[in-house]
């Protein structure tokens, strides 16, 4: 299966970084793999930065770097993704809502695949109704103005090829677009994508203000679109 870079962006998220990186750190272990975690701060303003350098010092398989800027995520994953030291990449949020048996599926397929897809639309969703219809409208809106046929362009549960997405990282939204933005690049360019079901349970609150969220990624899909 070879080795794996994981990256898993944050902002604040002091309460649950420790624990969650715990679990990921055990579940990896298992798979008998070489890898690496990447943790990515985006201007946290609790103790997010300080546990992950803690982390990062403890655990030789973590490293931790922090931007200043808050909501440049799609900035975090392009860092990221460059330092990272293996071929397999696997994109993960933090709060681990995404059934963890996505990780060996997504590796064993980035073998033949350049992009694993993890959609919660085909597979089972535990979300509020308001995240559940924005998403629906946002997907539909996406199919009628790119063509895409694909039901998810969150950040959590997506695996890439780092030779397949390196010719797009600077091209790519400094914001949560930047998922759009590699599937539509891969697919115009005939890379190999498969979207598999995963299951998500998260009733959590959601760490961006909705309201805003909302304009900014249809904002940012009709500007994309007429740049093209």
């Amino acid at each position: 299966m070879g080795g794996a870079s994981f990256l898993v962006p944050v902002y604040n998220e002091a309460a649950i970084l420790e624990d969650n990186c715990l679990v990921l750190l055990k579940s990896i272990n298992e798979l008998s793999i070489p890898f690496e975690i990447i943790i990515g701060d985006n201007g946290s303003a609790d103790s997010t930065p300080a546990i992950g350098q803690e982390l990062a010092e403890e655990h030789p398989e973590v490293q931790f770097f922090s931007l200043p800027q808050r909501g440049i995520v799609g900035r975090v994953f392009e860092k990221a993704a460059r330092m990272s030291q293996y071929e397999k990449i696997v994109s993960l949020d933090v709060d681990l809502t995404i059934d963890l048996s996505f990780i060996p599926e997504s590796l064993g397929l980035l073998e033949e695949y350049d992009m694993v897809i993890g959609s919660k639309k085909v597979g089972e969703e535990l979300r509020s109704l308001i995240r559940r219809l924005g998403s629906d409208t946002y997907i539909w809106v996406t199919k009628n103005l790119l063509g895409l046929e694909y039901s998810d362009y969150s950040i959590g549960a997506k695996a890439y090829r780092k030779r397949a997405i390196l010719p797009y990282l600077d091209k790519m939204d400094a914001k949560t677009g930047y998922v759009l933005a590699l599937i539509y690049y891969l697919h115009q360019n005939n890379n190999r994508i498969i979207q598999i079901p995963v299951s998500c349970h998260d009733q959590r609150g959601s760490k961006f203000n909705l309201t805003r969220e909302g304009f900014y990624r249809f904002f940012h899909l009709f500007r994309f679109r007429l740049r093209l």
